[in-house]
């Protein structure tokens, strides 16, 4: 199985760059190539290359770092939780609660 999304969360937020299977939760998260890198799912030779890419170029791993906890901060800011939470509830529709008389009538 894959583990939670909270670490790999703490680590962008840390400044990590962060190498992740793709799957839908950390394709919402990571964006490939600048909040981190997705692999193939069971793929070894793009973990290799990710991990030889990082090892390489310090610059793009600090560029990635820096990225990875900018994004996360967003995503998880409580602001940001609040806004969403709100989009989500506007998104139902509202339907007519009855009033008390009226439920007392039937």
């Amino acid at each position: 199985g894959q583990p939670g999304i909270m670490p790999l969360l703490w680590s962008m937020v840390a400044g990590l760059p962060v190498i992740v299977d793709g799957s839908p939760a950390t394709d919402l998260i990571v964006r490939d190539g600048r909040s981190g890198l997705i692999n193939q799912q069971k793929d070894i030779n793009s973990v290799c290359r990710h991990l030889l890419a990082l090892l390489e170029d310090q610059g793009l791993a600090q560029s990635i770092g820096q990225s990875a906890s900018s994004r996360a901060k967003g995503l998880c800011a409580p602001q940001r939780f609040v806004e969403r939470v709100h989009e989500i509830y506007q998104s139902f529709e509202v339907s007519t609660v009855p009033s008390s008389s009226a439920a007392a009538a039937s």
